[in-house]
């Protein structure tokens, strides 16, 4: 190939390529491959340079070279990478060099599309990570993960995406596919999806949508799309509100030469119907300013965007013959003008109107979707349809996005490199909720949620067959439409959730109209006959009546899920269509744990959170959510369920924190803070079965320190409120004899690790039982206080933060200070005193407050101490919560065997062998000031003596202010200070 006298010899360099490429027919070997491309190079030029007859010889290269290659030792795959690196740069070069035949750049894109699927063996997601038992059978993933990295480090990347969006200039649609395939291999991996969007991959994406949902690019192009939102979400999403709109004539070109003059007619007379409609709408928008009360006369119009009965709009197809479009974008501008930009036109909060020339391609993407999904749900009935339209609606979905980060706040004491760290995080989040804004806003006015709201409540509402939007016959059980429901309800509620506040307006409005509310609480209702109205009840039987046993168990626990997120926002409609009936008859009948947990989370988060939706201001006058749901019997239903011991923890779990929330008094008591922290803490806490003590303690002592402040509460301080009616309805249902009940569960269960069940009783306890004067008094004499000392005394450390403050709480009643002194350990017959000076020294050692001399080791802030224990612990009684009184007691009998009995024997001998307990003192310094110091009592130290208690006080009371005190323990050092005289 490169001799003198043989480079201008080309039949001689054709028969030498099929020569190689016959004798190497099952693939190059690794060690080789530098030498094939040499020649593969040599070719290249050749065929620029216009000699004949070395096109299907470099094709041929091209197809051998797709085999997988071989390796002649064992140890080729790891240090020959480079040869193969190199090879597939030389082969990105067919993409950018101008010139080469579309038959070459077709083979080259196979041989990618092969490499890339590690040559037809691309593991599935479950298979990337597979068990430790099949760890040997990993052979693809790693060839896999192999090829998908050298793609990476040749640059192939940026040669393709370049490639794609000559080829979206040129309007070649075979060019276009092939790379499509390429990008859609490449993205799986999620390097390669991040390099593809910095290679700009999102300039072209837009164009790929632009087809027919029967084209066979738009499939591609939408597996395409999701792997990048899959992938590399984030990145996607930012990029999608970022990248600039296309100013250039390259989507024009393309639509006008794939389609028609006939298709370019019809997209004229659409225009002319949506300046039509524009027309009308301003026209009765000066007629409205006309009189008064026109706010709302527009929110009038508003609702009737999405009702399902309204007469059709022209151009979309609702009356005469319907043909499938040709293209999409004809059956998106229909539905804009009859959903979305109407309605956004008349919003009395002053939207604005759509943008002619949009800032992103954002909005031009949100539309093609919508406009593919429409054509598709109306006539797409092929299985390959029905698949595309899922794969749109959950393209749409990972746009909107489940969750969003919160932002951080600014913190003055960071670093410039974290400062600039937290401004980067903060943008980011910024441009994530602006992308789900701007989507729906778009999607909305494309027409695509009224479309879903179609889907979500046929046919079980029993609407009549919404033409124009989606055929009912063709909404049938199978596999793919049971599918198409579950998608639909949850991109509306998402869309809703993190729509705009005016495009959420309007959103809730359609809900309303299309009665999505009463759609889903017909999959909850179990019993159709003892609906609160008819419509729910032939909703609820026709869902019955139409899904399979296990379909509709699947639909329920979906439905709860969407009710979860859609409630709040608009609760008034959850309460007409009977939703708190529903769903506590529904936990009076289910026998599913799951759905009876769901349930239960469902009207937890419905009382705690704080509805947005004008709708709500209704329900203030009913006593909010706690009065509605109390009226219904939720208090009754709640005690059933936990007297019955059948049930799963977890569903007695989440009735105890439902049931706090009832009781609660009002978010500006004590505690109530602390409490609803409980509460939301303790719904996560169920996910996992191990919660570190020391963690706990952390957690809940610092949010203490700043919901401690307002003083107790008593049932005489209680203000009138829903709550003090759910509060004697606890009393009249035994609530106090089921809360003793489950304490003494509590105190019997395995005290080893930190249990959130036992959380969650305090928290009823504290929430239904403290706030009320006759609950608290009968509390006390059926030892409810005995049994709260003894979990205290025997629980898990752990547990500690929330129980002394609690206890605290219950001692500010005076009545239950005899109950107090006369509880004696049934253990060592020690007293409540000793029991908490006993819990004080242990919180003592295991964060260093005093030194071995009784000496505070932080006298400005004495809680906080120096960190490090001032006796030896081991780590396990701080991670697993084992530090309990039991050492106390068989410290000495172990002879201090270990380092827990150590400090058992220790605590003893201060405690219990000594004579003279520990007293403090305030002792003068050198310096002339005082510090606190523990003495024996009758000692003759210098300066005034106080006791421990008084002394840790008074240090406090100097940086007490900047502490906060941030434990249980610190607050029951400032009750028992304020106590006065106490016999020890």
């Amino acid at each position: 190939f490169t001799g003198k006298n043989s480079q201008e010899l080309y039949e001689r360099h054709l028969a030498a390529i099929e020569r190689l490429c016959q004798s190497n027919a099952t693939g190059f070997a690794i060690k080789d491959l530098p030498k094939v491309q040499q020649i593969l190079e040599i070719t290249l030029r050749l065929l620029l340079k216009g000699v004949p007859g070395f096109l299907q010889p470099a094709v041929g290269l091209i197809k051998v070279l797709s085999k997988p290659y071989i390796k002649k030792t064992a140890t080729d795959e790891f240090r020959l990478l480079g040869n193969i690196s190199n090879i597939l740069a030389c082969i990105g070069q067919i993409f950018t060099t101008p010139g080469y035949p579309v038959e070459l750049q077709l083979a080259t894109s196979e041989l990618l599309i092969i490499f890339a699927s590690g040559y037809g063996q691309r593991p599935s997601l479950l298979d990337k990570v597979p068990p430790v038992e099949q760890i040997e059978c990993g052979a693809s993933a790693r060839q896999y993960h192999t090829n998908q990295m050298l793609i990476n480090s040749s640059g192939v990347l940026t040669a393709v995406v370049k490639s794609l969006g000559a080829a979206v200039s040129a309007g070649d649609e075979v060019l276009m596919m092939s790379l499509s395939l390429v990008a859609s291999q490449i993205s799986y991996f999620p390097e390669n999806a991040n390099a593809l969007l910095d290679a700009g991959l999102l300039h072209s994406l837009p164009h790929l949508f632009a087809y027919d949902y029967r084209h066979p690019l738009t499939p591609v192009a939408v597996q395409l799309l999701w792997n990048l939102l899959d992938f590399a979400a984030v990145a996607t999403r930012v990029g999608l509100v970022t990248t600039p709109a296309s100013q250039g004539p390259a989507s024009q070109t393309l639509g006008t030469t794939r389609r028609g003059k006939q298709e370019d007619a019809q997209r004229s007379s659409v225009q002319n119907t949506q300046e039509e409609a524009q027309q009308q709408q301003q026209q009765q928008q000066g007629e409205g300013q006309q009189g008064e009360g026109q706010q709302e006369e527009c929110r009038e119009q508003n609702k009737r965007v999405g009702d399902p009965t309204r007469e059709p709009m022209a151009g979309t197809g609702r009356e005469g013959e319907q043909t499938a479009p040709s293209g999409n974008a004809d059956l998106g501008g229909s539905q804009g003008a009859t959903f979305g930009r109407g309605a956004r036109s008349r919003s009395p909060t002053g939207m604005r109107p759509p943008s002619s020339q949009p800032t992103s391609i954002l909005p031009g993407l949100a539309h093609s979707l919508a406009s593919l999904f429409l054509s598709d749900l109306l006539y797409g009935f092929r299985t390959i349809d029905k698949e595309l339209r899922n794969d749109l609606v959950v393209v749409c979905s990972l746009i909107i996005g489940s969750d969003h980060p919160e932002l951080p706040s600014p913190n003055p004491t960071t670093n410039s490199t974290q400062s600039t760290k937290q401004a980067d995080l903060r943008e980011q989040a910024e441009l994530l909720r602006l992308c789900s804004m701007e989507f729906v806003g778009a999607a909305r006015e494309a027409g695509l949620f009224e479309a879903l709201l179609a889907v979500a409540t046929s046919p079980e509402l029993g609407l009549p067959e919404h033409e124009g939007l989606v055929k009912a016959w063709a909404l049938s059980t199978e596999e793919l439409d049971y599918e198409l429901k579950q998608l639909a309800w949850k991109t509306v509620v998402a869309g809703c959730v993190h729509a705009s506040p005016d495009d959420a307006w309007i959103l809730l409005d359609a809900v309303r109209a299309w009665a999505l509310v009463r759609a889903l609480l017909a999959f909850v209702e179990e019993v159709p006959e003892a609906a609160p109205h008819a419509n729910l009840a032939s909703a609820a039987l026709a869902a019955q009546r139409r899904w399979s046993p296990d379909q509709l168990d699947a639909l329920r626990a979906a439905a709860l899920a969407r009710l979860h997120a859609l409630a709040p926002l608009c609760p008034e409609v959850y309460v007409e269509e009977g939703g708190p009936e529903v769903l506590l008859r529904s936990l009076s009948t289910s026998v599913h744990s799951a759905h009876m947990e769901g349930a239960l989370r469902h009207l937890h988060h419905l009382v705690v959170s704080k509805p947005s939706s004008t709708w709500a201001s209704s329900l203030v006058g009913d006593g909010g959510m706690e009065g509605i749901l109390g009226a219904a019997g939720a208090v009754s239903v709640l005690l059933m369920l936990l007297q019955d011991g059948s049930r799963p923890e977890g569903v007695r779990h989440c009735c105890l924190l439902l049931l706090a929330a009832l009781c609660r008094t009002g978010s500006g008591s004590t505690g109530t803070q602390v409490r609803n922290m409980i509460g939301e803490a303790n719904i996560q806490s169920q996910r996992s079965s191990f919660t570190s003590a020391q963690h706990t303690n952390q957690h809940l002592g610092n949010s203490l320190s700043s919901t401690r402040n307002s003083g107790p509460v008593t049932g005489r301080e209680a203000s009138p409120s829903p709550a003090n009616s759910n509060l004697r309805r606890f009393r009249h249902e035994g609530g106090v004899a089921m809360v003793l009940s489950q304490l003494a569960r509590c105190e019997s269960a395995d005290r080893t690790l930190p249990s959130p069940y036992t959380v969650a009783v305090l928290d009823v306890i504290w929430a239904c039982v403290v706030p009320d004067r006759k609950n608290t008094a009968r509390f006390l004499v059926e030892d409810g206080l005995d049994a709260l000392l003894s979990l205290l005394e025997i629980g898990n450390r752990g547990h500690r933060a929330v129980g002394l403050s609690l206890l605290a709480d219950i001692l500010s009643n005076p009545r239950s200070h005899s109950f107090f002194h006369e509880w004696r350990s049934h253990q060592d017959q020690s007293t409540a005193a000793h029991l908490l000076l006993r819990i004080w020294k242990e919180e003592d050692n295991a964060g260093g407050i005093s030194d071995k001399q009784g000496v505070l080791s932080n006298t400005a802030l004495p809680l906080r101490g120096t960190g490090k224990p001032e006796a030896w612990i081991a780590p396990e009684s701080l991670s697993y919560g084992t530090l309990l009184p039991g050492a106390t007691a068989s410290g000495t009998l172990k002879g201090k065997q270990t380092g827990a009995g150590h400090l058992g024997a220790t605590m003893h001998e201060q405690l219990g062998a000594t004579a003279s307990p520990l007293v403090g003192a305030l002792v003068p310094t050198l310096e002339g000031g005082f510090t606190a110091k523990l003495v024996p009592a009758g000692s003759t130290q210098q300066g005034s003596t106080l006791s421990r208690e008084q002394a840790q006080g008074v240090a406090g009371a100097a940086g007490g202010a900047e502490e906060g005190k941030q434990t249980g323990a610190g607050h029951l050092g400032e009750w028992w200070a304020g106590m006065g005289q106490a016999r020890l």
